[in-house]
């Protein structure tokens, strides 16, 4: 998972979801995810699959006040909206681009 500018997404998780199941996988410093269901990294049948990210993170402000941070653009966390989608099966490595949230 990666930036236009090249530089990877780092924080979240990645979503795979068809009609029956969801997959998931945790973002590493590299941009890249194992995906799986009951666990990460457990592995994830072959299919169509439709994708979003959870791409935030809670953090504090000086005040200790709770502050959710984004790390990628609203669109992604919905799969209606996020225009990524995948097809599992011979393929086992998937690249995608993401745009960083409007500041």
């Amino acid at each position: 998972m990666k930036f236009a500018d090249g530089s990877p997404l780092t924080i979240g998780s990645v979503i795979f979801e068809n009609d029956k199941e969801q997959y998931f996988g945790q973002l590493n410093t590299e941009g890249k995810f194992n995906l799986g269901g009951i666990k990460n990294g457990d592995g994830i049948p072959p299919g169509s699959y439709k994708v979003r990210l959870a791409g935030t993170e809670e953090t504090q402000d000086t005040e200790n006040n709770r502050v959710i941070v984004k790390h990628v653009d609203d669109k992604y966390t919905n799969v209606a909206t996020s225009g990524l989608a995948a097809e599992v099966g011979k393929q086992q490595t998937f690249d995608f681009t993401v745009e960083k949230p409007e500041k």
